[in-house]
């Protein structure tokens, strides 16, 4: 039953998010000394490429030779990245219980703006390499941004299957950002990226993503909509589902199984290095993920997934986001990871249980509150770290020009 007390049913959840995240803000360095020198001499291993890739690479190779030679490739990278971070605005104020198609405007742009990240985060390490400028500083900010558009093509699928406010379409979310936890977590054990899976990588998934968006376009609203909700029977069950519904349900166990294998052979390569004792302390950096995907699937009272989707779909994709940073960001420096992540877990695992008794004005204000204050502490750590990257490499961010001065401490 809902607290009858606004003031007493809130201050406290506004006390443990506001205090958990202004605990971290006070601390000024993420990296040690021994960590910067560590990334100062990292080198990036790419995974193997797919057929797509291979027949794509010759015309990202023109694409590329075009740019000119003052641009940054974290600048490509931006190029890419604004019009997802726009897409998925624009999606949200649409489409915000993701059971309203897009008009054929709206897919077109989100199809459109696909194409142009997937085109220009293939054309960013070409940019750097014939620029001389790769950095352990644009592999995170490349990787970060991967991450993060996470949110925005998980957006373009919610807009055409239409799985409306429910558990699935969260953990749909959760789902996808797990997989890209577990190749970054991957290449700490294994020391190289994955990005397929035989066949079928990235760039093959984009695909999916764009051709949807285009159908979408081409078919209108009415069609797509038509086509998402249609019940289908399912045999096994004795029951019937919409068509988007079983998509997102299919999908769902899809990514399951790659994070499964994923987990099996990084355990696996951790084990051959260092036996069991390593296998373990590997297994350990799995608790937070862990436990943001228990809380989110397990936890959360319904309202959130009904009324709030977008924004826990927010506070929910910003974490994820974070720990997939910190573990690339980490492994290049040969840190520890924390096990422990109180500063971004506590608050929402607190919300997750008070949603059960919040009314729904403050269950809003919450999460609210929440999916604000995580963005900001999430950029705020990205400021944090590009900060120090650029001091100890002696490089800016999006300029190939050279610091006036050395920025390298002894």
């Amino acid at each position: 039953s809902s607290v009858s007390s606004p003031v007493y049913a809130i201050n406290p959840v506004l006390f443990v998010v506001t205090m958990a995240f202004s605990s971290s803000f006070g601390n000024p360095t993420v990296l040690t000394k021994e960590g910067l020198e560590n990334i100062a001499n990292h080198k990036y291993v790419a995974g193997a490429y797919t057929p797509l890739d291979n027949m794509l690479n010759p015309h990202w190779l023109a694409l590329a030779e075009a740019l000119p030679r003052w641009l940054a490739p974290n600048l490509v990278t931006l190029m890419g990245f604004v019009p997802m971070v726009l897409s998925l605005a624009l999606t949200w104020q649409a489409s915000p219980y993701f059971d309203t198609p897009p008009s054929r405007a709206l897919a077109l742009y989100t199809a459109l703006a696909n194409f142009s990240y997937q085109t220009l985060d293939a054309l960013d390490g070409k940019q750097a390499r014939r620029t001389n400028s790769s950095s352990p500083l644009g592999q995170l900010f490349d990787h970060g941004c991967d991450c993060m558009t996470c949110l925005g093509q998980h957006s373009v699928a919610m807009m055409v299957l239409l799985p409306g406010p429910n558990r699935w379409s969260q953990v749909s979310l959760a789902t996808i950002c797990t997989g890209f936890f577990m190749t970054q977590w991957h290449e700490r054990h294994a020391h190289w990226l994955p990005t397929a899976c035989g066949p079928f990588g990235v760039t093959e998934l984009q695909m999916v993503w764009i051709c949807w968006a285009l159908v979408a376009a081409i078919l209108g609203p009415e069609s797509v909509k038509a086509f998402a909700t249609k019940e289908v029977a399912i045999p096994v069950v004795g029951q019937s589902l919409p068509v988007g519904h079983m998509v997102t349900v299919g999908w769902l166990c899809c990514f399951s199984v790659l994070a499964l294998v994923c987990l099996v052979a990084t355990l696996r390569r951790a084990f051959s290095e260092g036996g069991v004792r390593n296998a373990f302390q590997a297994l350990l950096q799995l608790i937070p993920i862990t436990v943001l995907n228990a809380t989110l699937a397990l936890v959360w009272d319904d309202r959130a997934f009904t009324m709030f989707p977008r924004t826990l779909s927010l506070m929910t994709g910003m974490r994820f986001c974070f720990f997939s940073a910190q573990v690339i960001l980490f492994s290049m420096a040969k840190m520890e990871l924390p096990i422990f992540q109180l500063a971004t877990l506590l608050p929402y695992v607190w919300l997750a249980v008070a949603s059960q008794s919040l009314d729904d004005d403050q269950l809003r204000l919450a999460m609210a509150l929440d999916a604000l204050m995580v963005t900001l502490w999430v950029f705020r750590w990205f400021v944090t770290v590009i900060q120090e990257l650029k001091e100890r490499l002696n490089i800016h961010a999006f300029s190939l020009k050279k610091p006036a001065r050395s920025f390298h401490c002894d």
